[in-house]
């Protein structure tokens, strides 16, 4: 289980890799794991791969055991691993592991992808104006 001193290290690990790199393209292979668009059911569906495709990564924060990525457009991801999730930062020819729920491929060339072998951890993609009402944020202490 990812404790928040892990989400600190992770943290520090992607953010010189993340912040400035461009996401390309998104691959849910398990539906369940992106629980709620917030704020964009409105705007004509539901389609993450296409919402977040070619936007650029502007942040990267951590909430408690949260992770939140901000990125171009008014948008944030935020990631809650739970007990089995984790991040795996990668060449794009690496191996996908079978528990590996969204992949994001970056202009950089490399893929960065969420990996939940119980499928217990929840990714929300919202505007931040949004996300700031979701009772995961609510709840948590300080950064």
């Amino acid at each position: 289980m990812p404790e928040a001193p892990d989400l600190v290290v992770i943290r520090e690990y992607l953010l010189p890799r993340l912040v400035g790199d461009e996401i390309t393209g998104a691959t849910e292979r398990k539906p369940l794991v992106l629980r709620n668009m917030v704020g964009l059911a409105s705007e004509g569906g539901l389609n993450f791969g296409a919402d977040i495709a070619d936007r650029r990564i502007e942040s990267l924060d951590r909430r408690g055991k949260l992770l939140i990525i901000g990125l171009a457009g008014d948008r944030e991801l935020i990631i809650s691993p739970m007990l089995t999730g984790g991040l795996m930062w990668c060449n794009a020819s690496a191996k996908v592991a079978a528990s590996t729920v969204l992949i994001f491929e970056m202009k950089s060339g490399m893929h960065l992808g969420y990996f939940d072998q119980k499928k217990w951890g929840r990714s929300t993609i919202s505007r931040p104006v949004n996300a700031a009402k979701l009772s995961d944020l609510k709840t948590r202490g300080p950064m």
